[in-house]
């Protein structure tokens, strides 16, 4: 008997200590609740709607399936490579290949079956299969178009697929890529491209092979990725190879001789040689195009899941190439100066407990990709500056021009030829444009389309020499892209730019706010041009200067400005004085003396050097050490209103763009403090429900190719009660499809199409619909400072005009489906290294003219209501806590109003919540349960007590709270909701599970209690 008490008394404490788990186990999952829900797909809760006749969804898509949805991603997909591939180099018209030349096809390199679609992380591809839109890769796509290939190379390099695996640790996740890799931040680049032996040892007659497939297509690739660079020169390669590669982004002996081995193979087979680059960083290539052997260069970015259908048309002719290169393709990247200072630069007084690690010194100024490269060709012409110095130069003789580029920017061939003549520009200052009219004529024997580029060269005067004023000598004003033009045909262009992108920022100069910091144009002579490329504009402005270079002087327009002009531009759109914000980014604000920025004045006096082991101040430490946590005492709280009951939901706002509206001060009186306090505190991977206002949970996803985390069925809508015109039904055989297909973000710039832009943000509009995904962090507007940031693919181009025309597009054709599209990451996110905690410094002028120019008409033109801050610091103040960029250039010169939140931080130090709301972030990138007690554990002075003694603070919550539902109340998160909608609580099956698991515990728990009670009380009988 005894045996049998002791086996209940067992059973009962084992029960009872399940029990105990299964019920603390609930207050754990609310903890965690909404990452558990983002990780399974389940839902906790639910906005009910009462029936109405009313149509309560707002925004429409333009498809009545999710097979009319993706077939029409496919089909972007595809164009979006024919218009962004760019052909580099074409002798003797070798492109487009014949019909018969497309059934011998000899793919070499291994980067031609293992292709880069994507980046390594951010950006990575969404591999689809059983869709209606699956995705391929290039050899996939070769075949559906009616190639044929070379089998025996095919199954080369399938057999040694092992080699080419590299395991990849993303935060503890160990990723398996075939593909080639971008190094680590603190790695180097590795060569996978098989030797000539390693290849003779799997096939020794693989030569022999391409007699009967004698077009051989060379594929070199390069990936990127976030969290990952490439160093400069030799320190950037894995030296270990000895493979002769003096740079990651230049050539290994490997894959020098794997093109070598191709060109003569041509030689005994009379075929042709073409080399494509799968990349999205700027790669030495000057090699290649000197290479009399090859034939032709298409340089094809990351295309994405369907991109290698729009590459294959090119190749065969179907499509005719009109992509121009986004950045300078340099002969050596490593003598730019502004890669200079791009590496680890860590302070010699780190603290990496409160992420003060290393500074970057952008000493270059203005002068990055081709503002450099044209500028100092232009005075190289002019005869001024030092501009021949040997200082930059690649073969240590007197700076020559075509000694250090290759290709410029904006250059691209196509397979016919155009005429561009430029009729008229028209200045008009009083409405901020320039408007010019350019004939374009198809002078070729197919049909095209042509990119019509506007350059401006504004006067460099020896007021700018004074007060440290940098000119570039020209500069991209703005472009258009032509419609198909047959041949002999022709087309007027018109293109309208805005004026302010010829101004120039003077810190120096006195403004209407009565401090310094102002717009300025310089009195004299503006030259326009129109031109295949920077380097065509520069020499057209200098043949109108009469120097003897090969220009075209009669395709310049000039004005005359009698007048300096601090002006025009010295109040915003909305009629804010401009004035400086930003010169505590100057290091030289910190350290006195310790910068020399380069200049046009002295190339060789002011060439950059590389600033390194430096020590950071005591004041440079106290601010970057800083976590903004004392919340001070001041006005008067009880001012503020919390808690109202007004009656009103965020629907009765819905579609309201006036934010004076009196209704929403009225609105945001209804909400609690503790619901502002936990809205900015915890954002995660949602906004998450407001219930004193209704207020809903929207979903957010990054990723500028595509809502790539979530299926599209995730968040749909399945029930057709509703009325939902975007029901996505249970046995949906897309369901599963996800977004993350769309060609990098460098493709979508060598379209230079703000159409093909436009259609993008049409595309996620739509996606959006389907998928119940309002917000896509997805327009980097970030700039190609070096090709050495590995996450330059998911930017645009070295270029801030072109920048800003292509995100400004995205979203605002976004806008009619009430997708919030998000430019990021404000700013100068140059590189990754020490990306959390790193000290960018600059001058103001160049982060104005540069960067902050490509993110300006995200907001002013194209009116985002949502931005995406950065990790980095804005020279020593983190971006989240600088309210020179934040509240005073981003909300209150360009006019932003709508959500914003900050990258994927997750440290509350480094976040600065104090100064993050203040400055008018809505919510930080933290996840946690609905509670006080939640935030409180992530920032224990982010409390009701502490919130409720500062007049300031609890205006700044329910400023950031308006500004967060205002941006909702204007999307497609309202879409189904009225002034009916109320949350409702759900149960998932988890929260079914434990509540199971209690009741089982608590009657095993009883009943083995008994049984252990029923034999105590036989032993005592």
């Amino acid at each position: 008997m005894s045996r049998k008490r002791n086996l209940w008394r067992g059973l009962t404490t084992l029960t009872a200590s399940l029990l105990t788990v299964s019920v603390a186990a609930g207050p754990v999952v609310d903890s965690y609740r909404t990452d558990i829900d983002k990780f399974l797909g389940t839902k906790s809760s639910a906005m009910v709607t009462d029936s109405t006749d009313e149509d309560l969804y707002t925004h429409k898509s333009d498809y009545s399936s999710t097979t009319e949805l993706l077939d029409s991603i496919e089909d972007l997909g595809e164009r979006m490579s024919e218009e962004g591939t760019v052909l580099l180099k074409n002798e003797n018209n070798a492109l487009p290949l014949s019909k018969d030349e497309t059934q011998k096809l000899s793919l070499l390199g291994f980067s031609s079956y293992y292709p880069v679609q994507g980046g390594d992380m951010g950006s990575s591809l969404n591999e689809n299969k059983g869709t209606d839109a699956d995705t391929v890769d290039f050899v996939e796509a070769l075949d559906a178009k009616g190639f044929k290939i070379n089998e025996d190379l095919h199954d080369l390099y399938k057999s040694l697929e092992s080699e080419f695996k590299t395991e990849v640790n993303m935060w503890g996740n160990i990723m398996e890529y075939y593909h080639i890799t971008a190094p680590a931040t603190d790695g180097v680049f590795a060569s996978k491209e098989p030797s000539q032996e390693k290849m003779d040892s799997v096939d020794d007659k693989w030569k022999d092979s391409m007699d009967n497939y004698n077009v051989m297509l060379v594929t070199i690739g390069r990936s990127s990725t976030e969290n990952g660079t490439y160093l400069p020169g030799v320190d950037g390669v894995d030296a270990s190879q000895n493979l002769n590669q003096t740079d990651p982004l230049g050539l290994s002996d490997d894959e020098r001789d794997l093109i070598n081995a191709a060109v003569k193979a041509k030689e005994n087979n009379g075929g042709k040689v073409i080399v494509m680059l799968n990349n999205a960083n700027a790669m030495e290539i000057d090699e290649i195009k000197n290479n009399d052997g090859v034939d032709a260069i298409m340089e094809i970015g990351f295309p994405g899941g369907y991109g290698f259908y729009g590459v294959a048309d090119i190749l065969s002719g179907e499509a005719n190439p009109s992509g121009h290169l986004t950045d300078t393709y340099a002969v050596t990247n490593a003598n730019s100066p502004a890669a200079q200072n791009f590496g680890n630069y860590e302070w010699t007084n780190a603290d990496p407990s409160v992420n003060i690690n290393a500074e970057e010194v952008e000493a270059e100024d203005i002068y990055t990709g081709y503002k450099y490269y044209e500028t100092r060709y232009a005075d190289t012409v002019l005869g001024q500056g030092n501009a021949d110095a040997t200082v930059g130069s690649s073969t240590g003789k007197a700076w020559n021009y075509d000694d250090e580029v290759s290709y410029p920017f904006g250059y691209g061939l196509s397979y016919t030829t155009f005429e561009q003549t430029l009729k008229s520009v028209d200045v008009d200052l009083a409405n901020r444009t320039v408007t010019a009219e350019v004939d374009v004529k198809n002078t070729g024997d197919v049909a095209g389309k042509d990119v019509v580029q506007l350059y401006t060269s504004v006067p460099y005067t020896d007021y700018d020499v004074e007060n440290k004023v940098e000119k570039s000598a020209v500069q991209l004003l703005d472009y258009e892209k032509t419609d198909m033009i047959e041949p002999g045909e022709s087309q007027t262009v018109t293109i309208t730019a805005d004026a302010q992108d010829m101004a120039s920022w003077d810190s120096s100069c006195e403004n209407e706010a009565g401090t310094t910091g102002n717009w300025i144009l310089d009195n004299g002579t503006y030259y326009f041009t129109v031109g295949n490329g920077a380097h065509e504009a520069v020499n057209n402005v200098l043949a109108a200067q009469d120097q003897d270079v090969e220009g075209n002087k009669d395709n310049v327009q000039t004005w005359e400005l009698g007048d300096f002009d601090s002006s025009s531009f010295a109040v915003t759109l909305n009629g804010t004085p401009v004035e400086n914000q930003l010169q505590d980014a100057d290091l030289n604000n910190w350290m006195e003396d310790t910068v020399t920025y380069l200049s046009r004045n002295d190339w060789e006096g002011t060439w950059p050097e590389t600033y390194k082991d430096l020590t950071a101040t005591d004041e440079m430490i106290s601010t970057m050490a800083d976590d903004y946590s004392d919340i001070e005492a001041n006005g008067d709280p009880s001012s503020v209103t919390f808690g109202a009951d007004n009656g009103m939901t965020l629907a009765n706002m819905k579609g309201v763009e006036d934010i004076t509206d009196e209704r929403w001060s009225t609105l945001m009186d209804q909400l609690t403090l503790e619901e502002c306090l936990i809205r900015t505190g915890l954002g995660g991977t949602s906004t998450k429900v407001i219930e004193s206002i209704t207020s809903p949970e929207a979903i957010q996803n990054d990723g500028p190719n595509g809502f790539n985390s979530y299926p599209l069925g995730q968040y749909a809508n399945s029930d057709a009660s509703t009325g939902d015109p975007c029901v996505i039904a249970e046995d949906d055989p897309n369901r599963d499809y996800k977004m993350g297909v769309m060609a990098n973000e460098t493709v979508i710039g060598q379209t230079f199409s703000k159409q093909l832009a436009a259609e993008w943000g049409k595309a996620v509009g739509n996606y959006s619909l389907w998928a119940n995904t309002a917000i896509w962090w997805g327009v980097g507007t970030n700039l190609h400072r070096t090709p050495y940031n590995a996450r330059n693919h998911e930017y645009f181009s070295e270029d801030a005009v072109l920048t800003a025309g292509q995100g400004a597009a995205i979203i605002k054709a976004g806008h009619d489906y009430g997708v919030l599209i998000a430019p990021k990451h404000l700013a100068f996110n140059d590189t990754e290294i020490n990306r959390t905690g790193i000290a960018e410094f600059m001058t103001e002028q160049a982060a104005r003219e540069n960067e902050l120019r490509g993110t300006q008409s995200c907001i002013e033109d194209a009116n985002a209501l949502a931005v995406m801050t950065t990790y980095n610091r804005v020279g020593c103040v983190t971006s989240n806590a600088h309210t020179g960029l934040l509240l005073n250039i981003l909300h209150k010169e360009w006019g932003f109003k709508g959500l914003m939140s900050e990258d994927f931080i997750q440290d509350p130090a480094y976040t600065k919540i104090h100064m993050a709301v203040h400055n008018g972030v809505t919510m930080t990138c933290n996840t946690g349960d609905n509670t006080m007690a939640a935030v409180e554990a992530v920032w224990p002075y982010w409390s009701v007590e502490n919130a409720s003694q500062s007049e300031e603070l609890l205006t700044d919550l329910k400023q950031a709270m308006l500004y967060q539902n205002y941006a909702l109340a204007n999307s497609n998160a309202m879409d189904g909701m009225s002034t009916s909608t109320h949350i409702e609580k759900l149960n998932t099956w988890y929260d079914n599970l434990i509540t199971g698991l209690r009741i089982g515990f608590g009657v095993l728990t009883v009943l083995c209690a008994a049984m252990y009670l029923l034999g105590l009380k036989k032993k005592e009988q």
